[in-house]
């Protein structure tokens, strides 16, 4: 493509060069009107598909007016070239404050809660991303985030005949596997969400290879690996999170970015050493969380039994919040042994529509999901921990009861007394009748 430096585009001229790939370069640019610096991208005419792909991006990005996307300021025909223009962001792109090193999970909350609004608008108007990476994302110096590049986007259900049949569009790392055999879907732009979330928090992509094709197999057939692995001071209920954006299948993957967002965000305050989930009625039953700071306090009778209970009930409430939202439009799983130790593998050989995937069992079935506890090894003396709680609650329970049996014996003593008084007066009643009787009778004689 000829070097369009120095020249002047409608009321932009052209400085330098800022990056350039296989369908469009992108220049620095200074705005004559407004004075502002501008990115303008460019494409020639001479590629009718990357031509025709990149008037379909203006269209849509024309639609598409939020904070957090990356607007269009301008675009049209100059010569034998079609231009864009964006505002230009200075700081550069998210690969730039990766090469800096892993963030941490608060400064991944306030990333991936910009990025997730912008994708949830985006899939609202019914227009899917489908290369969602850190290239795509633009960081300025106050961290307000733009998501960016739109030009393999493409509205839900509709084919513009850009895509060859039996070539995948996106980057290797951040294709989602169901791609292999369908359209991609909101859910897959979650997916590859996921992966840059994983990616944010590990400093690392679930999986790499030497090319494209065993990358995305490995998207296919392999579980990925833990992120507490790459990274040991992760939260295992933010881990949690993280691999329910990567599961193999979409329908048990978060319905929606806005989701993600607030799944992450419960994580991030309380943590999950144990969940079990009960799939053929999306119940969830969480077990008690032991916290090393607790120390077991005896239970008085003349002590109020409110301020405990009111307190294990926000927890669990808490808990329940975080594992409602993990289970949302949750399909079944096999039962996990707690050596696995965060992730659900797919082990059980069954029938598949993708020939290097497997599937697991029936609607019936229940299972367990097991979480690293960062204070015991594994599940079994959590349930000591319960059983202990639980016995010491029905000893307070059989007190309580015993001393409300009391209670009720008094009572019924009471009645009793007070049945008999009335008896007696009764009694006392009926000889003054009888006395008064007889007197009246010696009168008449």
């Amino acid at each position: 493509m000829q070097n369009l430096e120095d020249i002047t585009i409608d009321h932009y001229h052209i400085e330098r060069q800022l990056a350039h790939g296989g369908m469009s370069e992108i220049y620095l640019a200074h705005d004559i009107v407004s004075g502002q610096k501008v990115a303008v991208k460019i494409v020639h005419r001479s590629n009718s598909e990357y031509y025709e792909r990149f008037r379909y991006e203006a269209v849509l990005m024309s639609t598409l007016k939020h904070k957090h996307i990356l607007s269009m300021l301008a675009h049209g025909e100059y010569e034998s070239w079609y231009y864009l223009v964006t505002p230009y962001i200075a700081y550069g792109t998210l690969n730039k404050r990766l090469a800096e090193g892993v963030l941490s999970v608060k400064e991944a909350a306030e990333i991936l809660e910009q990025l997730s609004d912008a994708l949830h608008f985006a899939h609202e108007q019914g227009i899917i991303h489908r290369d969602i990476k850190p290239s795509n994302v633009l960081l300025d110096e106050g961290k307000h985030v733009y998501l960016a590049d739109f030009g393999l986007a493409k509205r839900a259900g509709e084919n513009k005949g850009f895509t060859v049949t039996g070539i995948m569009m996106g980057t290797p790392e951040y294709i989602a596997p169901e791609l292999a055999e369908e359209p991609a879907s909101a859910s897959s732009d979650i997916y590859a969400l996921g992966v840059l979330l994983y990616q944010m928090l590990t400093g690392k992509v679930p999986f790499s290879a030497s090319t494209p094709l065993a990358i995305f197999m490995k998207h296919v057939s392999e579980p990925p690996q833990r992120p507490s692995l790459h990274n040991s001071a992760l939260p295992a209920s933010v881990e949690k999170v993280i691999l329910k954006a990567l599961e193999k299948d979409p329908r048990r993957r978060f319905r929606t970015a806005e989701d993600l967002m607030n799944a992450y965000r419960l994580a991030m305050s309380v943590e999950v050493p144990y969940v079990r989930v009960l799939e053929e009625t999306a119940t969830v039953v969480p077990f008690s969380i032991k916290q090393p700071t607790l120390r077991p306090v005896r239970l008085m009778k003349h002590r109020s039994p409110i301020a405990p209970v009111t307190t294990g009930a926000a927890c669990l409430l808490l808990l329940l919040g975080l594992s409602l939202l993990l289970t949302y439009y949750e399909a079944p799983l096999q039962s996990v042994p707690a050596q696995q130790q965060g992730y659900a593998q797919m082990t059980t050989p069954a029938t598949s529509a993708h020939p290097h995937t497997q599937v697991t069992g029936t609607n019936d079935q229940r299972i367990e999901v097991y979480l690293r506890d960062p204070y015991r090894d594994t599940g079994d003396n959590q349930q000591v921990e319960d059983s202990w709680i639980q016995s010491s609650t029905t000893y307070w329970q059989n007190n309580e009861d015993n001393k409300l049996g009391d209670d009720d014996d008094k009572q019924n003593n009471d009645k009793n007394n007070e049945g008999n008084e009335n008896n007696k007066q009764h009694n006392n009643h009926n000889n003054n009748g009888k006395q008064h009787g007889k007197a009246n009778g010696h009168k008449k004689h």
